[in-house]
C-alpha cells in the first residue's frame, strides 16, 4: 500500500537542511505530538531511539536530549558557547558550535574522532556510526568507516548540499550527485533525472533529490520510500530518515515510506523549517516550537521542558 500523509500549511521559514540518520528498527507506543513554546526552537535532530533540541533566546543557545536512558547521548557536554546545528545517529551525536563540531556519546567505532582541517562548517549529518560536515575547507567525515562511508572523494567541486545516510554519504558538486559508501541502489542512480539538483536527503537504504522539476527516490522500497506523491508539485524543502521522506510545499507537508508507529502521522503544524527522522519516531522545528510523534516507547517523542 502506498503511504502519504498531508497536512495544510499557513507559514513556511526556510532554513537550509541537515540531512536525518538511521538506526535500528523498534516498536512501542506512539508519541502524541508533544510540543512546548518556552524557548524559542532552532534546530532538532531525530537520533535511533532519541531526540535532540537545540533551543535558545538571543545568544544563549542550549542543547537537550531525550529518549532512551542507556544512551551515552543523554549525557550532552556542557561546554557549549553557542551551537548552532544538531544531527544524531544511533548512539552518538554532534553539534556545529562557532566554528568548531563537537561530539558526544558512543565512540566505539571513532564517533567521536572529529576530523582534522575543518574550517567553519554549516552543514552536518549523521549516519548510523559516522558523521560528515560541509565547511569552508570541504567535506569531511569520521567514525564507522566499513564500507567506506566515511572516505570523502577527491577532486569534490563547489559542493552545495549533504546528505548522510545510514552506512553512505551523498554531495551535490559541479559534477551533479555523488554518493559513496554502501554500495545498494540507493547510491547508484542517474542524478540526471533531475534538473538543478538543490537537496539530497538520504535514509538507511534509500536517497532522494529535490530539483527543480520535482522530487526523485532511489534505492529499495519495501516500505514505498521511492513512492513520490503525485500531488507533491512545489516542494522547497526534503528531509529522509530510516524509511521514510517528507517534503514542504506552499501547500503543506506530503510524506510517505514506512509508518510503523505512526512516524508520517504528522501533527498540525504552523511554520516548519525541518523535519527529522528517527528509528520509528519524528520531530519537527514548527516555528518557535517543537513537536514530536510516532513511536515514545523510550520517551524520544517527549518534548522536554526548558
Amino acid at each position: 500500500m502506498k503511504i502519504e500523509n498531508r497536512r495544510s500549511l499557513v507559514t513556511m521559514v526556510f532554513v537550509f537542511i541537515f540531512a536525518g540518520c538511521g538506526g535500528a528498527g523498534s516498536g512501542g507506543s506512539e508519541g502524541d505530538a508533544l510540543e512546548t513554546n518556552s524557548f524559542v526552537a532552532l534546530d532538532v535532530s531525530a537520533g535511533s531511539y532519541y531526540s535532540c533540541f537545540l533551543y535558545g533566546e538571543n545568544n544563549d543557545h542550549n542543547i537537550k536530549c531525550v529518549g532512551d536512558e542507556f544512551s551515552a547521548v543523554m549525557d550532552v557536554p556542557v561546554d557549549f558557547i553557542r551551537p548552532e546545528a544538531i544531527s544524531g545517529g544511533h548512539s552518538h551525536a554532534c553539534a556545529i558550535d562557532v566554528g568548531l563540531v563537537k561530539c558526544w556519546g558512543a565512540s566505539d567505532n571513532g564517533e567521536l574522532d572529529i576530523a582534522t582541517g575543518i574550517k567553519n562548517p554549516y552543514e552536518i549529518g549523521s549516519g548510523y556510526g559516522h558523521t560528515c560536515v560541509l565547511a569552508d575547507s570541504g567535506v569531511h567525515c569520521w567514525g564507522l568507516n566499513d564500507l567506506g562511508q566515511a572516505d570523502v572523494p577527491d577532486g569534490l567541486s563547489n559542493v552545495i548540499a549533504l546528505g548522510v545516510g545510514q552506512k553512505h554519504s551523498c554531495v551535490i558538486e559541479d559534477s551533479g550527485v555523488l554518493c559513496w559508501g554502501s554500495t545498494g541502489e540507493w547510491t547508484l542512480f542517474d542524478s540526471t533525472e533531475v534538473d538543478d539538483p538543490q537537496i539530497v536527503s538520504a535514509g538507511w537504504v534509500h536517497t532522494c533529490l529535490l530539483g527543480s522539476n520535482g522530487v526523485k527516490c532511489w534505492g529499495k522500497n519495501e516500505s514505498f520510500q521511492l513512492n513520490v506523491p503525485e500531488s507533491l508539485t512545489d516542494a522547497a524543502l526534503l528531509f529522509s530518515g530510516g524509511f521514510s521522506n517528507c517534503a514542504i510545499s506552499s501547500t503543506g507537508e506530503d510524506c510517505w515510506g514506512a509508518n510503523h508507529s505512526g512516524e508520517i502521522d504528522i501533527p498540525e503544524l504552523n511554520a516548519p523549517s525541518k523535519i527529522s527522522f528517527g528509528t520509528t519516531h519524528a520531530c519537527a522545528v514548527d516555528g518557535a516550537a517543537f513537536k514530536c510523534w510516532g513511536d515514545n516507547s523510550r520517551g524520544q517523542a517527549n518534548v522536554p521542558d526548558f
